[in-house]
């Protein structure tokens, strides 16, 4: 049930309608008995600084998921870069901190990177790798292959 304390997690693209995150996301909050709900949001691209401006004062929102075609206007809206947000001019992922700003982060190569290694793969002292990937986050994915960036903190 959503109430006045419900935390709300956002995932915002454009379009929208093959985002599978919500579905995943409130799945989990509800096994975990969190008071938490994601909801998708379709942003025209000319509007992601208006959402992330009312982000900054939306006291129950506590993140942002940001797929195509956000990925690289938001980290350049957002407040601070995680260093791998940084290397790639990208981020998918929008934590509000404690004092409001907002820090943008990429994690799409390091969930791949983990699921990687979690199938025996690891990338380290390799000299080239084939990969074949689909889907517009290859690039991240690849670039944290070859970074061998770890995680830069929690969701």
């Amino acid at each position: 049930m959503v109430s006045g304390f419900t935390q709300v997690v956002a995932v915002i693209g454009h379009p929208i309608t093959q985002v599978k995150s919500p579905e995943n996301f409130n799945r989990f909050f509800a096994d975990q008995q969190l008071d938490s709900v994601m909801i998708p949001v379709d942003i025209a691209p000319e509007a992601v600084a208006d959402f992330l401006q009312a982000l900054r004062g939306w006291h129950n929102m506590s993140g942002v998921l940001v797929t195509v075609p956000h990925k690289q206007r938001a980290a350049a809206l957002v407040d601070e870069l995680t260093p791998r947000a940084q290397h790639l001019n990208a981020i998918n992922v929008i934590r509000k901190l404690a004092d409001g700003r907002l820090q943008g982060d990429m994690l799409d190569g390091v969930g791949f990177q983990l699921a990687a290694e979690a199938h025996g793969f690891s990338a380290a002292g390799k000299k080239g790798a084939a990969l074949r990937l689909r889907r517009c986050g290859q690039r991240y994915r690849v670039g944290a292959l070859r970074s061998g960036y770890p995680p830069a903190g929690p969701l």
